[in-house]
């Protein structure tokens, strides 16, 4: 199963390394891509209120790390 928007250089593939795959996330978590997201919701807060996408990202983050 795969992302139709998604281009053929966008799709994850077999011979991609742990440091490429890292280097992704990394990227996508510091500039989300709001025109293919993965959370819709997500992207719509980012785009329309980023200090609240923001806020809610850290709470999550602050979350996690507490347990």
């Amino acid at each position: 199963m795969f992302n139709e928007q998604e281009t053929a250089e966008e799709r994850w593939r077999p011979i991609l390394g742990v440091e490429a795959i890292l280097v992704s996330v990394i990227s996508m978590l510091g500039e989300p891509n709001i025109e293919s997201p993965a959370n819709v919701d997500a992207a719509n807060m980012y785009k329309n209120n980023i200090q609240e996408y923001k806020k809610k990202v850290r709470a999550i983050a602050r979350k996690s790390v507490e347990g």
